[in-house]
């Protein structure tokens, strides 16, 4: 690792956050009508539009640390491995992805922007051991050291790492926002449903 600048630390990355697994989901209490209970949120789901054609859904009790809401991290570690940024309100996380929430050490900006920073080393690590379905195990994220800066340090960078980590958090969401506002209208105006509501404007 090298030198670190005094008053820093070095710790694991498992040591700076708790890391939740999913909900291992029996397929036969999953329906595929939105209607039926909260989406279950898979690698497909965060790699693919959401959502889509293999999103299923939970309508049955489960333990409130599966429940994921907008601004959650989530950390893949099977198949394809990424971090990404939940934006799409309440959902249940299945298996395979760890939902990583702050546990004192750091704040979630500051996690999120970390993890990003080393997620290629455990893809290449995932890669390097890869036979049907590549992964990293608990033990790659014990073995994984970094420089955490000084309680000051921190102190000062929060305020800038929250602001952008929020940002990034909105644009998302505005987004969805406007793709569903497209979704909706362009069918229709190209239908020439819309003929009537254009022409009162």
């Amino acid at each position: 690792m090298g030198l670190i600048p005094k008053g820093w630390e070095v710790r694991t990355v498992y040591s700076l956050a708790n890391f939740i697994n999913g909900m291992a989901f029996k397929p036969k209490d999953l329906s595929s009508d939105p209607e039926d209970g909260l989406p279950v949120i898979k690698i497909s789901e965060l790699n693919r539009r959401f959502p889509n054609s293999t999103t299923r859904y939970f309508g049955y009790e489960y333990k409130s640390k599966y429940e994921l809401v907008s601004g959650d991290v989530l950390f893949a570690w099977s198949a394809s491995l990424g971090i990404y940024l939940w934006t799409h309100g309440k959902a249940l996380l299945n298996q395979h992805i760890f939902n990583v929430k702050p546990n004192g050490s750091l704040g979630k900006s500051v996690l999120y922007f970390l993890l990003k920073h080393v997620i290629d080393e455990f893809v290449a690590i995932a890669a390097a051991r890869r036979t049907t379905m590549g992964h990293i195990k608990k033990s790659h994220l014990q073995e994984k050291l970094v420089a955490i800066p000084s309680a000051e340090v921190l102190r000062q960078i929060m305020p800038q790492f929250d602001r952008i980590f929020q940002m990034i958090l909105n644009i998302e969401i505005e987004s969805q926002k406007l793709e569903a506002t497209r979704d909706f209208f362009l069918p229709r105006l190209l239908s020439g449903e819309t003929n009537d509501f254009i022409g009162d404007m």
